[in-house]
């Protein structure tokens, strides 16, 4: 009990902190609500158009059409509301840092999470973790509760929780073997389609900036391996994260999908802003 106190009351201090960090990012990337660029119901004007035989008089554009020699439509665009699921990897891996990373890997997946919800539900989408409760977050008066949920949601990848044709956004490291990751993602093939792979990266992954002997632990400290010259082997890791990596891009592409890379050394706005057009781009 005394430890389910001190977890929720650590998500409480947290949770002013990730959502001012959070409306900062969003509010430094979005602009303005999207549309889908096709003709429909909605707020936003998309086109001028001439007017055609069975048209609804009430859509004319009488002051243009006043300076014209031609009836004008007034066309908006299509704004309708779509699910996207957030889906935040829950492993441990995630909680390591490495001395040059100011956060971990977790509070980044978070934060990017947090902010793309806020821009999402700002535009009128709607937002549902991936887990145990379906449920959406609709409208601005859910943000609060949306990083609520996200600071202590136990994350799962169930293709149930994922419904049709939702736009799918996940964040991890995707940094273990590309058959696991292909075998977790495999259920959603066809049910998300053009999911978005945000990859989260420590400073320390992307090269391996150590030298001399050193001993290197996966996230549990239960497997271990000793380099006897970090600078000898550094070349050798290069070679297999490459390969890793155009592994993962070929998996994503395969998916229909679009694989995005961040570091958690570097400002969350760049990343953020590549989930945004990759899941813009693609409605």
């Amino acid at each position: 009990m005394a430890e389910q106190l001190a977890a929720a009351q650590a998500l409480a201090a947290r949770l002013p902190a990730l959502l001012v960090e959070a409306e900062r990012v969003a509010s430094t990337v979005m602009q303005g609500s999207h549309g889908r660029r096709r003709s429909g119901v909605g707020d936003s004007f998309w086109q001028y158009r001439p007017f055609l035989p069975g048209d609804p008089i009430n859509r004319i554009d009488w002051r243009r059409s006043a300076r014209s020699d031609r009836v004008s439509i007034r066309e908006t665009e299509w704004e309708a509301a779509q699910t996207v699921v957030l889906w935040v990897d829950s492993s441990s891996r995630l909680d390591w840092r490495s001395k040059d990373a100011p956060v971990t890997k977790r509070m980044r997946a978070q934060l990017l999470a947090l902010a793309c919800g806020i821009m999402l539900l700002r535009a009128g989408e709607r937002v549902r973790l991936a887990g145990g409760e379906h449920r959406n977050f609709h409208g601005r008066s859910a943000i609060e509760r949306l990083a609520q949920a996200i600071l202590a949601y136990d994350f799962s990848l169930d293709a149930a929780a994922v419904p049709r044709n939702a736009r799918l956004l996940l964040l991890s490291d995707f940094m273990f073997e590309l058959p696991e990751i292909t075998s977790m993602l495999a259920p959603l093939s066809g049910l998300a389609p053009r999911p978005v792979l945000m990859q989260i990266l420590d400073p320390a992954e992307a090269q391996l900036p150590y030298s001399g002997r050193i001993e290197l632990l996966d996230a549990s400290g239960e497997h271990r391996e000793l380099l006897r010259n970090a600078r000898t082997a550094a070349a050798t890791y290069a070679l297999r994260f490459q390969a890793h990596q155009e592994g993962l891009r070929h998996l994503a592409t395969q998916m229909g999908g679009t694989l995005v890379t961040g570091g958690t050394a570097e400002s969350a706005s760049p990343s953020l802003l590549a989930v945004w057009h990759a899941l813009a781009s693609q409605r």
